[in-house]
């Protein structure tokens, strides 16, 4: 599922560092079919004003992220 996020109402922090997103079944490390790029799983949490979520978020690449730390926002032009 793809979801679109006003982002300038909400805070994102990295909770958990990047795990590999894994095949079910195998284990293996999923690659995205596009670009052959391995995917990653980072845990973020998402706040607003009122309260906060925890998402998974699936990126593509050589992604390193250390936990507790704000998130790096992607902003499309």
């Amino acid at each position: 599922m793809r979801l679109v996020l006003k982002d300038e109402k909400y805070t994102f922090t990295v909770t958990k560092a990047a795990e590999p997103r894994t095949e079910y079944g195998s284990g293996q490390q999923k690659m995205n079919r596009a670009s052959k790029l391995p995917e990653w799983v980072v845990e973020v949490l998402a706040m607003d004003s009122e309260r906060g979520e925890v998402i998974r978020v699936t990126v593509t690449g050589a992604y390193r992220a250390a936990a507790i730390h704000p998130a790096a926002q992607n902003r499309a032009a």
